[in-house]
């Protein structure tokens, strides 16, 4: 992936217009989409992995956004290939959950609760209260 390619495009959305902002967030989702040097050990590189993959998330979760109001089954299946990513981040599981209910699809909330709940009971944690609210507040709707 090219770095400064994936940094430009993240940093030029923050200030575009809508149909412009939507491509430069499609353009940085496609170059990211393996964490930084998957494969090397180097000393030096876990601090650059990490700010790679957060702006690689943040570059899905913004598209995601935009896209949810009116494409709710593109937004849901760029989610997928986000938490795939990163699989920690509870705000990439938020969205997913409002997709599925957008799509009509309440029962896999709470299955994406769950899995949330597994993956975060790796690192000792549990889905933050606003989570589980949200998962509650949909499935009741």
């Amino acid at each position: 992936m090219d770095l400064w390619q994936l940094r430009d495009r993240l940093r030029n959305a923050s200030t575009a217009r809508a149909g412009n902002r939507r491509r430069l967030l499609q353009a940085a989702c496609d170059l990211y989409t393996a964490p930084l040097a998957a494969t090397a050990d180097y000393d030096w590189i876990q601090p650059h992995r990490e700010a790679v993959r957060r702006w690689g998330t943040e570059a899905h979760l913004q598209l995601a956004e935009l896209l949810l109001p009116e494409d709710p089954s593109a937004a849901s299946g760029l989610l997928d290939k986000a938490i795939a990513l990163d699989r920690f981040n509870e705000a990439l599981y938020r969205l997913a959950m409002r997709a599925l209910h957008a799509l009509g699809e309440a029962g896999s909330i709470g299955t994406l609760l769950n899995a949330l709940s597994r993956t975060l009971a790796e690192i000792d944690a549990a889905p933050a209260d606003e989570t589980t609210s949200l998962a509650n507040q949909l499935l009741r709707r």
